[in-house]
Formats: C-alpha cells, structure tokens, sequence
C-alpha cells in the first residue's frame, strides 16, 4: 500500500473510536480548507487565533494554516477572557477560528507577519504573558530530531490524549506524525479506558504528562500490554523517582522523559530509547534524567564552568524571535530552569531540580520544591500535594505544603527542620496547567496574598 493511502489519524471521543483519515484524504482536505479560509478573507501572512479542542478537524485546519504561511496562535478553548483579550490586543489578530466558525475581529492595528508561522504564548504566571514567534522551519527541525532520536517511521504508532494547543501534542503528536508518516492515535481528552485503546491499537509509543500516569497506575496496577508496546514519553511536568518504581515494578515498562520549552520548539533533550535494564537503573534512579541533547541541540549551565545551575539551550529550532522584538534567531535560550548534569557510559545526561522562580530562599539557601516532594514520597507521604515557597518574617521564605489529604505529622518529623513544611494548607484540588504542570507559583501567591 502506498504511504499516502495509509491510515494517518484514528480519532476517540470520550473513550469511543470516531473516524478516522488516511494521509491522501488528508491533504485534500487541507486543500479544501485554504479555500475557505481565503473565501473569507484570511491568507498567507494574517494573524488568527485558533480556540478549538482535539479533532481530526482540529489537526487538517493546524497543518492548513502552518503550510500556507497564515500565522495562528493556538489557545485552549477554556482561556480566560481576560488573557484572550490581551492576546487580541497584542497579537492585532484578524480572526478567532473556533471550531468551524470564523469570528472576524474589528481591530485598528491588524498586522501582517512574514516569516513566522506559530504565535506561542507563554503562561505568563508573573506577568503578561510573551509571544514566541516560530516559524515552520523551526517546527521541522524539531521533529526531524525527534526521528532520529526515537527512531520514528512509517510503522511506529504513536497515542496522545493531550491537548493539541500546546506545544508538546503540537509538534511530538501532529507534526512529526505528518513528517514520519507514523499513525498518530487521537483523544479529544484523558480517559479512564486509554491503556485498553493502547492495547486495541498495537500502540507503539505513548506520549503522556506523569499526572497521567499516576492516576491510570493507581486504578490499572495489574495491566498487561502487549508487545508492540515500547514506551511512554513524558515532557512538561517533572517525572519523579517513587512514581517510575512503582511503573517499573507493575507495569514493567520504561518511560522516556523529555524536556523543552516553547523558546525552543518543544523538545531539546530526551532520554535514549534503546538502554539495558542496567543502564536505565543507573539514570533514571533515584532522581531520573530528562535524558541527552537531541540532534541539533546544545545544552550549557548559564555564568558557570560546573556542569550545575541554570539551563541554556541552543538550537537549529529556537525561536526567530518575541513578538514586539525585531526578526532574529535567538542564538541561546535562558530556560529559567534549574539542574545538573553528569556523565553516564560516556554520555551526558541532564537533571532538573526545579525553576528559577520556583526555588525556596530560606534565609539564603536555595531549597528544590521537587527534591522536598520526592523527599516526603520516600517517607510515607501519599496523594497529590505540592511544596511551595511561604512568606516568612524571620527568612524571607521557607517551605509550604499544599495537600488534598490530612497529612500524618510523624511523616513530617522525618523531615530535617530547615527542609520540613512549617505551614500545611488543605485544598479539595490542586491546580494543573492544561499541560499537566502543577501551577507552583499561583499557589504561593495566593496562600501568601490571603494569609492563608
């Protein structure tokens, strides 16, 4: 069978399969989709907004708008009105593309942007948030690293249940799907029944956030899946040590963390797919790697000849630019994130302990929330909860903990002082970006704002 009539998406909603669409019909559709668009005024070089969930619909109108050069900013479909309406103003978008309806905007300044295919905008957790600019080249640099590293191909299968607007389901998921030709199995959203779709679909590499995994694990500890099934990639959220023993040991599986950052198209290290039993133990415990540079990439620690401190990545996919800054490559991106590194068999592999802006400063000595978490794991603590940074009048900051169960004190008392939570905050919920990524600072700042 020819690869462009080869099966390309198989879609579920709400754990049922939908539809799916082969490679040929795809790209007619693509081409049925320009004629839209420009039948209602959009063409190459506008900027729309695109608010839209997962669906093959979702994905034909994605790689309409990147390969004809119609400059989209993909948002959640849940954005706060406040944060679409700054995008608005910033972004002097023409149109808003929900779903199959075109929304026109009456704006003074509308811009026209060349060179520039994706507007990624950033949480903007401590201010407005920032437009990384990418453009199409960037999003093919990344997934041709992402085959040579994961050695995807026409036969590999690969199943995400995350949201298409973020980057990692944007270019792991669709874009590299669409380069390597593999099948990409789609879920509008997380499902109880997705290891059974792993199972019915011969899935070969599933990509998933650890929140994910925890809950499946918790309510699936006896699955079984079968042999075509190679791995799981995880990305955004920090994979801890006690939740991939506990894999490890029911499952007997491997999880392959990444990492990477919007600044960067994606994903600018991950961990080798090919390591012995041995090999993995040895980097993955008791604090596991998020892996070695990708094809491409060069990872140094900013200010420091220790191979520790803050990450900086360079690479053939980083941003062209911020919107409001002039058209250049950024040469090295200042990642805000915290780690180490060291060598493992002769490679380097990378290790975070936590974000710049995340880090604990009690009394001048800087504390990883994910090093306490881990910490608290191996002693006994169970359930979701998060360490966060609490005001202090004596140290300026000291160490918080958010839970949504009552916490056992002897736990605690394990816990060195210095490091031990001096205040514990019960919630009903955490709070998780739409990527799976605990929302740290929020939690801070509320607690600290309201006194709580």
């Amino acid at each position: 069978m020819k690869l462009e009539n080869r099966t390309w998406i198989r879609y579920y909603k709400e754990g049922r399969f939908s539809k799916s669409i082969t490679f040929k019909k795809a790209e007619a559709e693509m081409l049925r989709t320009k004629t839209f668009l420009n039948n209602n005024g959009i063409t190459k070089g506008d900027v729309v907004i695109v608010k839209t969930p997962n669906s093959i619909n979702a994905v034909i109108l994605y790689m309409t708008l990147l390969k004809n050069e119609i400059v989209y900013i993909p948002v959640s479909p849940m954005i706060l009105k406040n944060k679409l309406d700054f995008i608005i103003r910033d972004s002097g978008a023409k149109a808003i593309i929900e779903n199959d309806k075109i929304i026109h905007l009456d704006q003074k300044r509308r811009k026209v942007l060349q060179g520039i295919s994706t507007i990624i905008y950033t949480s903007g957790t401590t201010g407005d948030p920032k437009g990384v600019c990418l453009s199409y080249r960037n999003w093919k640099n990344n997934s041709r690293a992402l085959r040579k590293h994961h050695q995807f191909n026409d036969k590999t299968v690969l199943l995400t249940p995350l949201p298409l607007f973020h980057v990692n389901a944007h270019g792991l998921a669709m874009i590299t799907s669409y380069i390597c030709k593999s099948r990409l199995i789609l879920l509008d959203k997380y499902d109880e029944n997705i290891l059974k779709i792993i199972n019915k679909e011969h899935v070969t590499v599933a990509s998933f956030v650890p929140v994910i995994l925890d809950k499946l694990l918790e309510k699936n500890s006896k699955f079984h899946f079968n042999k075509k099934f190679k791995y799981f990639i995880t990305a955004a959220a920090p994979l801890k040590g006690s939740l991939l023993r506990r894999i490890q040991e029911n499952w007997k599986t491997y999880v392959v963390q990444g990492y990477g950052l919007s600044e960067s198209t994606n994903f600018s290290c991950s961990l080798p797919n090919n390591l012995s039993i041995t090999e993995y133990s040895k980097v993955m415990f008791p604090h596991p790697s998020i892996g070695i540079e990708l094809p491409g990439v060069k990872i140094k620690f900013k200010n420091s000849k220790n191979n520790e401190g803050e990450l900086q990545v360079k690479s053939n996919s980083n941003s062209i630019k911020y919107l409001g800054k002039s058209l250049r490559k950024i040469p090295w991106i200042n990642t805000g994130d915290i780690g180490y590194a060291k060598k493992i068999n002769g490679k380097k592999y990378f290790y975070l302990t936590g974000r710049k802006k995340e880090l604990i400063n009690r009394g001048g000595e800087k504390l990883s929330p994910i090093e306490l978490e881990e910490e608290l794991i191996n002693n006994g603590l169970k359930g979701e909860f998060a360490i966060i940074s609490i005001s202090d009048e004596k140290f300026g900051e000291d160490v918080g903990l958010v839970s949504t169960r009552r916490i056992n004190n002897k736990i605690l008392k394990n816990i060195p002082y210095y490091r031990r939570p001096k205040k514990i905050i019960m919630l009903k919920a955490l709070p998780y970006t739409a990527s799976g990524k605990i929302q740290r600072k929020n939690l801070s700042e509320l607690i600290n704002k309201n006194g709580i």
